[in-house]
């Protein structure tokens, strides 16, 4: 897990709690499925993708003419997104059941302990780690809605004509999340069917529908089945699911939080995640204000190396 050097506006917060919860916590980066990049400049970062071709064997030349040319680059790129949290709230509305505010004096006259602010913080950290999980996935420039500022996995990787794509059949229940995991893994290629970091992708609906669909399974074979010992694999490949993955899908993906993963995300360097601002809105008032912009993008390697299903 990524560890930049952070320092807070205010005591609490310590090294690396601000990046860990505004964006580090979200569930696709704690289940270690991206690689990380922290410190990406204003150029953005191109992902290297050096493809080289087949047959590059030809017969011996004691001077050589005919090149292959097989080689080509063709980089993907991380252009990490400015964002900002920005919200208002009383302190008072919390006088009459927490029990912090309720010390004698007035509330004017005090600022908030910095343990209610951590409190605060990581209460908006929830909210804004949902909507960066949507985005992670689902994101669309395309729309106007919350999930407008980046395109995300799935957007993209639908989009690419490169991506291997299962025939649509339809939304996924748990009469038929088995066939469609198994047309999903059946156009995994020979080059990645046993690869280490090759994991099935989807929606934590969808992989509850998958044991519903285990269970009753009349006829068992030795893997566990039961409710006590649910299975995470799919013909012995990982699956891994997620509260903010679209319903309906299913992507195979090489995910790692290293430099093999296939799916890849970032923020700028100069990003001002550390500086979480909890302070009065105006001095004569009781409405403080939270505030902190950070940035971000996803994006994948190869879209050869992807396999997706979409519904329809």
């Amino acid at each position: 897990m990524p560890n930049p050097s952070i320092t807070s506006n205010y005591a609490g917060i310590t090294t690396g709690e601000a990046l860990q919860l505004l964006v580090l916590g979200n569930e696709a980066f704690e289940k270690n499925s991206f690689m990380f990049h922290e410190d990406i400049d204003d150029k953005g970062l191109e992902l290297t993708r050096m493809v080289v071709g087949a047959n590059l064997i030809q017969p011996y030349a004691a001077q050589p003419s005919n090149p292959s040319e097989a080689m080509t680059f063709s980089p993907r790129r991380l252009d990490p997104v400015e964002v900002m949290l920005y919200d208002h709230f009383n302190p008072k509305e919390f006088r009459s059941y927490w029990k912090e505010f309720q010390k004698e004096g007035s509330l004017a006259d005090k600022d908030i302990a910095p343990e209610i602010k951590n409190a605060i913080v990581a209460n908006y950290a929830k909210r804004v780690n949902n909507q960066l999980g949507q985005l992670i996935w689902s994101g669309d420039t395309t729309t106007t809605g919350a999930l407008r500022f980046i395109n995300g996995i799935i957007t993209k990787a639908t989009a690419d004509a490169n991506v291997p794509k299962v025939s649509p059949a339809g939304n996924i229940d748990a009469t038929n999340v088995i066939a469609r995991l198994t047309a999903t893994h059946a156009l995994i290629s020979d080059a990645l069917f046993a690869d280490a970091d090759g994991t099935l992708h989807m929606s934590t609906r969808d992989f509850r529908f998958y044991q519903d669909a285990l269970i009753a399974i009349s006829t068992k074979g030795p893997t566990p089945d039961s409710l006590n010992a649910p299975v995470t694999t799919f013909k012995g490949m990982p699956i891994k699911h997620y509260s903010t993955f679209p319903t309906n899908r299913i992507l195979f993906a090489k995910a790692s939080n290293g430099a093999t993963s296939n799916l890849v995300a970032g923020m700028n360097k100069n990003s001002d995640v550390d500086d979480i601002k909890i302070e009065r809105w105006r001095p004569e008032g009781d409405t403080y204000f939270i505030k902190a912009n950070f940035s971000l993008d996803v994006n994948y390697g190869f879209g050869e190396e992807l396999v997706l299903y979409n519904p329809s």
